[in-house]
């Protein structure tokens, strides 16, 4: 079915493109010039030698790009994968990026929103509204962007207040219930002095799978407000400042996980949570996009987190440099709860993983005006966190005969709850009972300093060289105390013959412990550029990317044994992420400016890779010795006439684990007795071998007053394991990914009316595959959405 939908389209397409080409003649429309600040100045795509993928506010509206999510249908090096809701979201470039949901473990792929850098992905989860201009830094940024971009940075930059009064209104309606209203309004509120902008969004959606046990419950819905208030203040004397605060409010019930495979114990909870409990049987392979889950009646689902925050930004310029100072506050709230065995019977109470975060930063930079044979930047930059987070996994009503089940089938009949409990010296019932387990409270807090320059010098109009260096120092400190009483056999040592029984130890208690994590590193960057003419030039870039160890923010990170409550601090701790990049690139202006081509061989290795694993129960971040890759990028963007644009993007990469021999086991190779797996020569989980994007846009005049629009944009990606431990069942196949929208606006541009789908093609898509936790040999996935389609309406006025 997938390959029909594809030959169709791609029949589709190469119809409407000779239809184009038959065309006596077209007119040669040249390109505007497209500027990005990935050096922290203003320059032209074509001159800056690093790899940069740009998209625009309005092909982001044309898109209908609403997030960060939607962003990879437009950049090729860009994956995102969500997981139980918008905090856990793993952000990759160029096969690199961190996995899981542990609030300790920070991204490889730095965000950054008018210039501020987000601590926590879930910061940056908030709908697009009024944005001006999204940048992909590909590659290692650590020299001028800092703290945590070993794989590279999203930089987001908002639409400014003007001085002249305008205003946009953007609604959306579409199935599923599906409502957004957008809109912003700009001017003065002193003449040509101090200038406003408020912008704003409020997106509702109906649930997109079906909860078969709690009637008409429907689950990852969408329920998000988000607000934006902007000043800015021209002082005078070449100096403006910047005022801006936003606050995002989302109330999503999310994630349900549909199942992917029942294993041998599903029958057991099949049997203990009633008759039409587990969707698609209780046995063998089960069809995840049936789009049927289920969840303990009660119970919730509840993706809510609040975000804001406020910065300042000073511009001042002098007779020959530019001093800007940016300070920034922010706070970030989640509580996140879900019923996390994702089945009918109350084997696990709804999970909570709740975050209180407050951060500030603030960097100065003192930069060269240009103009002149040396170019150089120079700056400072100071970050501080804290967070208060929860961890727990506590037994629901019915662990403890769940538990009670499997152990007697462990043991042949010969051991049950109560002989374990006469045996040991228990009390009676209190084994598996309800309520018990863990919960533990982390106090968190980070800081850290830097200090970074780069120079570039002109050797004459066509040859300059490059060079950078940042020195980083940060440090990390947590204290964290189990709350809540425990289970009581997990205390318990368990004597050879009863040796077996250790995998229902799954609680051990810890006694309350602090640990700590510092480390100092200096990346830098040494490039060589070229310009062959007004319309090429190419460049070659070493650099250098770290990303600081730290602290597991686990319920098992204390990694105490049973009865030896004494936690091994050591055990929370993972090291530092470093990387080397080397980078040839190539840029160029085709066909009289109707043409952009830009092409990156890139090479990289990293040592000390984050990787977090999940084994059912807890995640767990470890250092992989070393992660290689070879790649080749290509992205493009063509005006074939005045009224018809191309655009698009090409990865072809190897990316694997050179050394990895402590991976974690599969669930199989558990059974089969190996606690680990060498996954050396492998590739890490989301990283697929090819990968591209394409759009075209076409406008097509129907009298002096009214044109007709239409768009179509496509995202592939071959194969790749969703699991970190790249177990059969994480596998996602090929996928095709497209989204369409055709309408009619006003020449001005004053309206447009659109109709749009997205996911044409209906696409089955995992974005997680993973052990369903307490339910050994079952797996549960996280998937994508179905298709969708609505219709659009832009004022402006």
């Amino acid at each position: 079915m997938r390959s029909k939908s594809i030959h169709t389209l791609s029949r589709l397409l190469c119809t409407a493109l000779a239809a184009v080409f038959s065309s006596a003649a077209f007119a040669q429309a040249a390109l505007e010039e497209i500027t990005v600040t990935a050096q922290k100045r203003t320059e032209s795509l074509l001159e800056v030698p690093v790899a940069v993928s740009v998209v625009s506010g309005d092909n982001l509206e044309r898109a209908q790009i609403r997030d960060v999510i939607d962003l990879q249908q437009l950049a090729p090096s860009l994956v995102v994968n969500a997981s139980t809701g918008s905090t856990n979201t793993i952000f990759s470039i160029r096969g690199i990026g961190t996995a899981g949901n542990n609030t300790g473990l920070e991204q490889s792929v730095g965000v950054f929103i008018d210039g501020v850098y987000r601590g926590r992905v879930g910061s940056a989860m908030s709908d697009y509204v009024d944005i001006q201009q999204v940048e992909i830094l590909r590659g290692p940024q650590s020299t001028l962007f800092g703290k945590n971009t070993s794989a590279g940075v999203i930089s987001v930059t908002t639409r400014k207040p003007e001085y002249e009064m305008s205003g946009v209104i953007d609604a959306s309606v579409g199935d599923f219930g599906m409502a957004q209203l957008k809109g912003s309004i700009t001017g003065p509120l002193i003449a040509d002095k101090l200038a406003f902008r408020l912008s704003g969004s409020a997106f509702q959606r109906d649930g997109v799978i079906d909860d078969i046990l709690q009637s008409g419950l429907d689950v990852n819905n969408r329920d998000r407000v988000t607000g934006r208030l902007q000043l800015l203040w021209d002082v005078g004397d070449a100096t403006t400042i910047r005022f801006i605060g936003d606050y995002s409010d989302v109330d999503d019930s999310c994630c349900i996980a549909t199942p992917v495979f029942a294993g041998p114990t599903a029958g057991l909870t099949g049997l203990l949570g009633g008759p039409g409990s587990m969707p698609g049987g209780t046995s063998g392979q089960v069809n995840a996009f049936d789009r049927l889950g289920a969840s303990t009646p009660g119970l919730a689902f509840d993706n809510g987190f609040i975000d804001g925050g406020a910065s300042a930004q000073l511009d001042h310029g002098f007779s020959a440099m530019d001093l800007t100072i940016i300070a920034a506050s922010r706070f970030f709230e989640t509580w996140p709860r879900i019923d996390s065995d994702f089945q009918r019977m109350d084997l696990l109470s709804d999970r909570v993983q709740a975050q209180d975060l407050e951060e500030s930063s603030f960097e100065i930079r003192l930069a060269s005006s240009g103009g002149t044979a040396f170019d150089w930047i120079i700056g400072a930059y100071v970050f501080d966190q804290d967070i208060d987070a929860t961890d727990d996994l506590i037994l629901g009503a019915q662990g403890r005969a769940y538990g009670n089940a499997l152990t007697q089938a462990a043991t042949g009949g010969a051991l049950d709850f109560p002989t374990l409990e006469f045996l040991f010296g228990l009390p009676a019932g209190s084994i598996f009972a309800d309520g018990t387990g863990t919960r533990n409270t982390f106090d968190y807090s980070a800081s850290g300093v830097a200090v970074f320059t780069q120079g570039t010098w002109h050797i004459d109009d066509q040859l300059s060289i490059t060079a950078g260096l940042r020195y980083s120092d940060e440090e990390k400190d947590n204290t964290s105390i189990n709350t809540l009483a425990t289970e009581p056999f997990s205390q318990v040592p368990l004597p050879p013959p009863f040796a077996g029984l250790a995998a229902f130890q799954v609680f051990p208690a810890t006694d309350p412990y602090s640990n700590s994590f510092s480390d100092d590193n200096v990346s830098g960057t040494f490039n060589v550029s070229y310009t062959f003419n007004d319309d090429t030039s190419g460049y070659l870039r070493y650099a250098t990317g770290f990303k600081s160890g730290g602290l597991n923010l686990s319920r098992n990170a204390g990694a105490s044994v049973p009865g030896n409550p004494t936690p091994n601090p050591a055990n929370g701790i993972f090291q530092s992420e470093t990387v080397d990049s080397v980078e040839l690139g190539l840029k160029t202006r085709l066909a009289d400016g109707r043409g952009i081509l830009n092409v990156a061989i890139f090479s990289q290795t990293l040592e000390d890779f984050q990787a977090n694993s999940f084994d059912g129960l807890a995640f767990t971040v470890r250092n992989a010795a070393e992660v290689e890759g070879l790649g080749l990028e290509v992205d493009y963007v063509w005006s074939l006439t005045d009224n018809l644009q191309l655009s698009g993007g090409v990865v072809l990469q190897d990316i694997e684990y050179a050394s990895f021999p402590g991976a974690s086991a599969t669930q199989a190779q558990v059974d089969a007795g190996m606690n680990v797996q060498d996954l050396s020569g492998k590739k890490p989980n989301f990283v697929s071998d090819f990968l591209a994007t394409g759009t075209i846009s076409w406008t097509k005049p129907i009298n002096s007053n009214m044109n007709f629009i239409a768009s179509a944009d496509y995202r592939y990606r071959s194969k790749y394991s969703t699991g970190q431990d790249l177990d059969p069942q994480a596998l996602q196949d090929d996928l095709f990914w497209v989204n369409a929208a055709l309408g009619v606006e006003q020449a001005d541009g004053k309206w447009a009316v659109q109709a749009w789908v997205k996911n044409a093609t209906d696409e089955e898509v995992f974005n997680i595959v993973f052990d369903s936790p307490f339910q050994a040999g079952s797996f549960h996935a996280f998937i994508e959405d179905p298709r969708t389609a609505g219709v659009n309406a832009i004022f402006r006025f």
